[in-house]
């Protein structure tokens, strides 16, 4: 079914669709078989997939057998892949996801034409905004390898779990704040200063932080942000130095962009003598 058609139908009615192909009757779920119950739980997870902007244009396959889903396929990037996870945790019935999506960057995607559906798109717009806390989080050298947990409901964050400091909680709570969508942060993080952070591997596959790896962390750190114009910031990074040039709409963002790019892991300086405010 091509990306387009899908797009318009409801979640419900491509779950129930799904399940009709495979021979079943998608009644009420308490009536279904264990067959039924998988099939319209995998028609749910594959159908918010269809309906959301960030995943649509990927190719993802569900196979659900009780209450565990099994997700394949490629994705641009690691979001994506840790939006797919999220989504089907959170549909009901699923409480165990096996992630096989792999990360491919030069993945060439077709971009959706129609919007999607606004009840989804609201859960789905959470989920992503938790992902890309979670990336930010995992980026950063303060709060890299520490135990934070994020949930996000309606663009209202909320963190918990351990900070080694109170640099750490702060810089945990800015970054949440950061994202374009979050509308108020609930920092619940407690501090013990014996906890502490460890460089966590980043699960894109890469885990040297090399001039390559710098640069496509701090253009997503910057792209992540709802305060920064950054498509008109150019990141380059060389030894451990990073080069921001371009121009932003004012002072105010060009303060966060140096101060989030300092930020990212591996990152020895930043040269943002080519970066103007308009």
């Amino acid at each position: 079914m091509p990306t387009t058609l899908k797009s318009a139908l409801t979640p419900l009615a491509l779950a129930c669709g799904l399940a009709a192909s495979a021979g079943v009757h998608a009644g009420p779920l308490a009536e279904m078989s264990a067959e039924a119950k998988d099939a319209y739980r995998e028609g749910l997870i594959w159908a918010t997939y269809a309906t959301s902007e960030s995943l649509d244009s990927f190719a993802l396959d569900v196979e659900v057998e009780g209450n565990t889903a099994t997700l394949e396929g490629e994705v641009e990037s690691v979001i994506e892949r840790r939006l797919a996870e999220r989504i089907a945790l959170g549909t009901e019935g699923i409480d165990k996801v096996v992630n096989r999506i792999r990360v491919e960057p030069d993945l060439v995607i077709v971009a959706a034409t129609l919007a999607p559906q606004r009840s989804f798109a609201r859960m789905v717009g959470d989920a992503a905004i938790t992902a890309k806390i979670d990336s930010l989080l995992l980026w950063n050298e303060y709060t890299d390898g520490l135990d934070i947990n994020v949930e996000t409901v309606d663009g209202k964050v909320t963190l918990t779990g351990v900070a080694d400091t109170r640099n750490s909680r702060k810089m945990a709570d800015r970054l949440a704040r950061a994202v374009a969508g979050v509308r108020e942060v609930d920092n619940r993080l407690s501090i013990d200063e014996n906890a502490e952070g460890q460089v966590a591997v980043a699960d894109d596959g890469d885990g040297v932080m090399s001039d390559s790896w710098i640069s496509a962390k701090v253009r997503s750190t910057l792209r992540y942000a709802g305060d920064i114009s950054d498509y008109d910031i150019h990141v380059e990074a060389e030894d451990g130095t990073v080069m921001l040039s371009g121009q932003v709409d004012s002072d105010r963002e060009r303060r966060l962009a140096i101060e989030l790019a300092q930020g990212v892991r591996g990152v020895q300086s930043v040269d943002a003598r080519g970066l103007t405010a308009s």
